[in-house]
């Protein structure tokens, strides 16, 4: 039985949202872990390139430089196992052939590159947002929410969520106002949970800066968008930040920035299409 190679040239990746290439590595670090490493295509084929990258994320190369170089100029040569091109956004895609949730897409076409979520999805956001637990545990939820209209009515947004490409609507919001402790959060978390956040900790809040909220926003596209603790903002800056969010929100885009900025994106990535769910 042979080896595994100590070097792996895994793929051949694009990010849709920003049409950059990468070509991704995959080998073994100093105490046997498995590694990846993930190389702009511009470096990819320099092995002295690649062997820097690979020593700063601790893989487990000969102490040699000819002979690590070796290696690597050996896997650059090799043709990457799989092609796989990173979602600009969540929802659909053209054509209603695939839905993108932030954790994995539902796809009904065999293609030459496997869709992936996008890929500016912080590790934290796809923590927060992954699929979790069994669809039978989940049926417990809908039960629970049927003895509450404003569970029904969440729950209900929800679903509604990804008909609004189809149905050829716009972003909606619904506000959730009542006394503290009387179940909006655990109301919104049973909502959120349709799409990924099953705790209230996980939730989306006003903690978040009016700039980073629309960023997520965006990474909720044809999903809910919950947005908890309206009660956390400051009282002299509250309308003004509420404003500056809900026109964000209703207008379907997430504002502009500077094409030399690192968070520049496409336009068509940039549009928000989601039923936003604030708790006050």
């Amino acid at each position: 039985m042979r080896s595994q190679p100590k070097i792996l040239h895994y793929a051949n990746v694009e990010d849709e949202a920003t049409d950059s290439a990468y070509e991704v590595f995959r080998f073994y670090k100093v105490d046997g872990a498995a590694g990846t490493a993930q190389i702009p295509r511009q470096s990819a084929f320099d092995p002295k390139e690649v062997r820097k990258e690979l020593l700063r994320r601790n893989a487990n190369l000969p102490l040699d430089e000819k002979a690590a170089l070796g290696l690597i100029r050996e896997a650059i040569k090799s043709e990457p196992r799989r092609a796989q091109l990173h979602c600009e956004a969540t929802g659909w895609r053209e054509g209603f052939d695939a839905f993108v949730t932030p954790s994995c897409v539902i796809d009904t076409r065999q293609r030459e590159r496997i869709l992936l979520p996008p890929m500016r999805l912080s590790k934290e956001q796809r923590r927060r947002q992954a699929s979790a637990g069994s669809l039978e545990d989940w049926r417990l939820i809908p039960e629970i929410c049927g003895y509450s209209d404003l569970g029904m009515l969440l729950l209900s947004a929800s679903f509604a969520a990804p008909l609004l490409k189809i149905a050829g609507r716009g972003s909606f919001g619904i506000n959730v106002h009542g006394r503290s402790k009387t179940g909006k959060s655990a109301m919104l978390v049973a909502a959120s949970s349709v799409s990924g956040c099953g705790e209230e900790s996980e939730l989306p809040s006003w903690i978040d800066t009016s700039k980073a909220l629309p960023e997520k926003a965006r990474h909720h596209k044809d999903i809910p968008f919950p947005v908890n603790e309206t009660g956390s903002l400051h009282r002299k800056l509250a309308y003004e930040l509420l404003r500056e969010m809900i026109y964000a929100l209703a207008e379907g885009r997430e504002g502009d920035r500077h094409s030399a900025s690192g968070y520049a994106i496409l336009d068509s990535s940039a549009l928000i299409r989601t039923i936003f769910i604030l708790s006050s």
